[in-house]
């Protein structure tokens, strides 16, 4: 942002964020989504049964919308409800996400749904900051400006947890999931924890497409037929009936990587590989 006055940019420091793996369910999950049952039922279900899968005792950091008895509900309560062993979680909520080592310990943390202002705080933040009035109200400028929001609340929070617990300029071990309909997720994230892992998300039981669910068939079924931890794209392929650019295009496939996540598969030049069990 171009800015009046004499104002000049340190130089920087970039943290490494390799150790950090951030993913996204493009699901909405604002305080006035939540507002709806059936919305609130959903998001909720999903989120505690991602951390019961887990089948340990781990604790989790769940960021959110800070509860207001006028809301009619409790993501706190609701979730504590949900969850076995309810003690392990950690709630912190948006204005209160910043300056703290409490949960420093914590490697899983949840984002339900980012912070956002209306657009009258974005355009005074941009004046106050010294950028020009007759772009206050511009949608360019508005949109930068609530980015660069995201940017600084994410780093804030997420930073409260293991990833503040760095070595050598590398960032601690932390897995963060992160629900809500942001645009350019991906992109943003790489921006605010260069280095990261970024992957998209999709909770157990959420419907996949029927050309993604064939090709996780069939992947599946050669694993079983081979016992083996690699298996070829040509035997893929053959059970697909496709050539290899429609194996090109079903790779691209935003919920096969995410499929392929949380299978602890890789594509190789030449196949899949299994990395981790399943």
């Amino acid at each position: 942002m171009e800015s009046a006055g004499t104002l000049k940019r340190l130089p920087g420091f970039q943290a490494d964020y390799s150790r950090l793996k951030v993913r996204q369910w493009h699901r909405a999950a604002s305080r006035s989504t939540l507002k709806d049952e059936g919305d609130r039922q959903e998001v909720l279900a999903s989120v505690a049964a991602l951390i019961g899968a887990e089948h340990d005792n781990e604790p989790w950091l769940i960021i959110h919308a800070q509860d207001r008895p006028t809301d009619g509900y409790s993501v706190v309560e609701e979730l504590r409800g949900l969850v076995a062993n309810p003690e392990r979680l950690s709630f912190l909520h948006w204005g209160n996400h910043h300056g703290t080592n409490e949960y420093r310990h914590i490697r899983r943390v949840m984002v339900l749904g980012l912070w956002r202002a209306p657009p009258p705080a974005y355009t005074a933040l941009h004046i106050a900051a010294g950028g020009s009035v007759d772009l206050a109200t511009d949608k360019d400028t508005l949109d930068a400006m609530e980015a660069g929001e995201h940017r600084h609340n994410l780093l804030q929070a997420v930073c409260c947890a293991s990833v503040r617990q760095g070595h050598e300029g590398v960032c601690g071990d932390c897995e963060v999931y992160v629900v809500d309909r942001l645009k350019d997720g991906t992109a943003l994230f790489q921006e605010t924890f260069p280095g990261a892992i970024v992957v998209p998300w999709k909770p157990v039981g959420q419907k996949m497409p029927k050309g993604t669910l064939r090709v996780v068939e069939a992947i599946e079924a050669e694993l079983e037929a081979t016992s083996a931890r690699t298996v070829s794209k040509a035997s893929v392929r053959a059970r697909l009936g496709i050539g290899e650019e429609g194996m090109r295009k079903a790779l691209k496939a935003p919920a096969l990587a995410e499929w392929m996540t949380h299978r602890g598969l890789v594509v190789t030049r030449r196949g899949f590989e299994v990395l981790m069990a399943a």
